[in-house]
């Protein structure tokens, strides 16, 4: 292994580089994934086209089996399981020989997120406080404050059904009401329903028509107004409440800012993580463009 050309000392060096940690860490981790993962076979020493089935195969065949169903196999079951993993072996082989991984995009896909799931071991996320978690819903409030909230009713005249004649119809009913808000007007019957609870603009779009959220969003409340027009005629409206848009407090959404915060620390220690490898590579631009700066290399410690 390539371990064993370092001497002790070089070794103890070269680890108090961070690049030199993700590598050489990195390394190890492999290995261990390799371990959990698909068993595989040894290749004969001499290079032929042999593959050995040993206790070690053998032995991660059936533990692989007993981790997913919870149960050792039956003998029947445990040859079929080693069967099925020797061609998959030879299929593997194949597939290498022949050089089916190179140039492939979901290969390349999956390597380069194992490459990232390996920074997240080597760099787990420290758990926010609740200090971290308030900083973060102040600094991102847009993100989490609630919509404006109308509840309304209304009253409905249809131009499918009244034509040209649905304005004017709205506006003399309009003319009663503001002279009696009590008075009794006749409309015609709208499919949703003539009073709702609290709705967003954008669900009263979906209910009314695009712009229409809006349109009730400048209305005064507890008193009649239009006519509204919508996608499918005219409205009075009367605005029954208002909630203004609020940051919620954090412990309504604790868990989505938890999650928010803990993913932009993960999403830098990536970003870091490229840059020191990306360090180690001359970029050669042949597009007539300069190549960006190299960000920082990786800082020491979990974030």
């Amino acid at each position: 292994m390539a371990f064993r050309a370092l001497s002790v000392h070089g070794l103890h060096v070269a680890l108090r580089d961070p690049l030199a940690q993700f590598v050489a860490v990195g390394a190890l981790l492999v290995a261990v994934q390799r371990m959990a993962a698909a068993p595989r076979a040894a290749e004969a020493e001499d290079g032929s086209r042999r593959i050995i089935v040993d206790t070690t195969f053998t032995e991660a065949v059936v533990r692989n089996f007993e981790r997913s169903a919870g149960h050792p196999p039956t003998d029947e079951q445990r040859a079929r399981l080693i069967q099925d993993a020797v061609e998959e072996e030879v299929l593997f082989r194949e597939a290498k020989a022949m050089h089916l991984d190179e140039d492939d995009p979901i290969v390349r896909r999956r390597l380069v997120q194992k490459a990232e799931f390996l920074v997240d071991d080597l760099r787990p996320i420290v758990e926010p406080s609740d200090e971290e978690l308030a900083a973060y819903l102040t600094a991102h409030a847009d993100t989490y404050r609630s919509p404006l909230k109308l509840a309304f009713r209304h009253v409905f005249f249809s131009t499918e059904r009244r034509g040209s004649g649905a304005e004017r119809d709205a506006q003399a009913a309009f003319d009663r009401l503001q002279r009696n808000r009590e008075a009794k007007v006749e409309g015609d019957v709208f499919l949703s329903g003539m009073a709702f609870p609290e709705r967003s603009l954008r669900d009263i779009d979906g209910l009314l028509g695009s712009g229409a959220g809006y349109a009730l969003a400048a209305l005064p409340p507890a008193r009649w107004a239009g006519p509204v027009r919508s996608a499918y005629g005219y409205h009075l409206i009367w605005i029954e409440s208002r909630r203004e848009p609020a940051v919620p407090p954090l412990a309504q959404v604790r868990g989505q800012v938890r999650q928010a915060l803990v993913d932009e620390r993960r999403e830098n220690n990536r970003s870091e993580a490229r840059a020191a490898l990306r360090a180690r590579y001359v970029i050669e631009r042949r597009d007539g463009q300069t190549p960006p700066p190299a960000a920082h290399a990786m800082n020491d410690g979990p974030r």
